[in-house]
């Protein structure tokens, strides 16, 4: 495997993806993978930031998306249940009952 290989596998993964590599999550990266994964990561951020920095908003990020609207987004959520829907209203349990 040459040098510029795992750079250009880490370089198409998501933000959330890298960080999992970046901080070792579950112990199972290399510390070259770890050091590529890092360093591809902080390329897409303004200089000086830090994974805890880049953790932070990602997490936040994917916390505004959980409680949005699953299929357009929008923040006007009429009902939950195992996605979110913002305007569709719940469905009537009596007239479900056949």
């Amino acid at each position: 495997m040459n040098q510029g290989e795992p750079k250009s596998r880490y370089e198409v993964k998501s933000n959330i993806e890298l960080l999992l590599i970046a901080t070792n999550y579950d112990g199972g990266y290399t510390s070259d993978a770890v050091e590529i994964a890092a360093t591809e990561l902080l390329s897409r951020y303004k200089h000086g930031t830090s994974l805890r920095q880049v953790w932070d908003e990602e997490m936040k990020r994917l916390s505004e998306r959980a409680e949005k609207c699953s299929l357009c987004q929008d923040l006007e959520v009429v009902y939950a249940k195992e996605f979110f829907v913002c305007s569709t209203p719940p469905p009537d349990p009596a007239r479900s009952a056949v």
